[in-house]
């Protein structure tokens, strides 16, 4: 008798492991940069999805509900990626801490008219704002 296990494939295994490692990390990582951010009163958590759940050249996302301070940070899988391991989990934690600026900001740009161009305007400063906080965080 053959065991599941013995059925799948090793690269099935190997991209499981990946994505177990990765929603650990990004896991520990959210902890660590929602506190720094002081959003302790929010419960928020990180999700793994396929490139095909998020919008086309996108690597995450978060959507969050104000009143009940919940939020859900979607993180690119893995089997997505084309990055080396250690890059991807830098990119990975990199896009944690880009969504929870937004989540930070969203008081103070949810009342403004969107358009595409502030839409660029605000991913653009996010964008720095992040690998500011990163590159803070990995001169130690």
């Amino acid at each position: 008798m053959v065991s599941a296990a013995e059925n799948v494939s090793a690269p099935a295994i190997q991209a499981r492991e990946r994505t177990i490692a990765a929603e650990t990390f990004t896991a520990e990582k959210l902890w660590v940069w929602q506190k720094r951010l002081n959003l302790q009163d929010w419960k928020i958590s990180v999700v793994i999805a396929r490139a095909t759940e998020l919008k086309p050249k996108t690597l995450g996302n978060i959507h969050w509900d104000t009143d009940k301070k919940t939020a859900i940070i979607h993180v690119l899988d893995p089997a997505d990626y084309t990055l080396p391991f250690e890059a991807m989990l830098k990119d990975m934690e990199f896009t944690v801490v880009h969504e929870l600026i937004h989540l930070e900001l969203s008081p103070v740009l949810a009342p403004l008219q969107r358009t595409d161009e502030n839409r660029r305007d605000e991913e653009h400063a996010v964008n720095h704002m992040a690998q500011a906080l990163l590159d803070l965080d990995r001169a130690k």
